[in-house]
């Protein structure tokens, strides 16, 4: 009989953190961002899957009535269906979390120079630490769950899907026409050793409100905590290699002015952010008001609700 379990090729009795790996390393195999490797079928299924089996409760009533089953199998008292799977889905509804917690997919860009260190900083927000990452060839798509509004009674997890985006100045514009369409926030990147990289924000920020493609006026001016409520798209802006310039944490009078009127964190990115910080704090809230915009961009717009990203069912 075919269970939760198998699909996640794990035993029943495995720990949490077990079950939580295999999801987010199974998840980033097959998403449908991932061209030949992608199944769509199985990413749904995989999302129903983790709804009930991150819950403990939920845990513990689907491996009671699993149990059930097997019972009834073994009595004969089941029907295998005519695939041989016996009713992977059919699932009581009181398993099944209220709809308000609902997984959506969100959609991040991440733009800078290349080698400013981009695809380290979203490997560090997906938990990858320790990865060497390679060039990036025209976008990466990396998969996270965010826990949004935490500690809160509207506190749910979302999908957020950071999108790499190469910085080969030959490939820019295109890139740009290709893959900014349907962003819900921005994540800017530089190298805080290389005051180049810094300057060629303002380039990033034209090239990506230039695109008619985009969804958003330009935000320069406004905090992540402004932004929420109103029709700008929510800004971050990362500085890393914070190890070799720590002298260059705060922007000089004659920074851009995207750095002196936006959130900035500043990070070593091989090393794991810690809970509570600042950035932490920070980049929690970023993506928390990410959420709150892709929200008010559904409710308040037709023609964004029907372009709307996989919402997870």
């Amino acid at each position: 009989m075919q269970t939760y379990y198998n699909l996640l090729n794990l035993s029943e009795d495995c720990q949490q953190e077990e079950l939580k790996n295999a999801y987010f390393q199974l998840i980033r195999q097959i998403h449908p961002d991932k061209g030949e490797n992608s199944d769509v079928l199985l990413f749904h299924q995989l999302q129903e899957v983790w709804k009930i089996l991150r819950v403990p409760e939920l845990r513990r009533k689907y491996d009671t009535w699993l149990r059930e089953q097997r019972l009834r199998e073994l009595k004969q008292l089941v029907e295998d269906c005519r695939c041989g799977v016996l009713k992977l889905f059919s699932v009581p509804e009181s398993f099944k979390e209220p709809e308000t917690n609902m997984n959506t997919s969100n959609k991040v860009l991440v733009l800078g120079d290349s080698g400013v260190g981009k695809s380290t900083f979203v490997n560090n927000l997906a938990g990858k630490y320790d990865q060497i990452p390679t060039s990036t060839i025209g976008c990466n798509v990396q998969v996270f769950m965010h826990q949004y509004a935490a500690g809160t009674p509207k506190e749910c997890f979302e999908i957020v899907e950071l999108w790499d985006v190469s910085g080969s100045n030959v490939h820019r514009k295109t890139a740009a026409n290709v893959f900014f369409d349907g962003a819900q926030g921005v994540i800017f990147v530089y190298d805080l050793s290389n005051s180049r990289s810094e300057e060629n924000l303002a380039q990033w920020t034209q090239l990506l409100y230039n695109c008619p493609r985009h969804l958003g006026p330009h935000p320069i001016g406004n905090r992540v905590s402004d932004v929420e409520h109103s029709g700008q798209l929510p800004t971050l802006v990362v500085g890393t290699r914070l190890d070799l310039a720590p002298h260059r944490v705060k922007p000089d009078p004659s920074a851009s002015r995207l750095l002196q009127h936006t959130d900035c964190v500043y990070l070593d990115c091989r090393k794991e952010i810690p809970a509570g910080s600042t950035n932490r704090l920070l980049i929690s809230r970023f993506f928390d008001s990410v959420v709150e915009k892709a929200r008010d961009m559904e409710n308040g717009n037709s023609a964004f609700t029907q372009q709307r990203r996989r919402r997870v069912i």
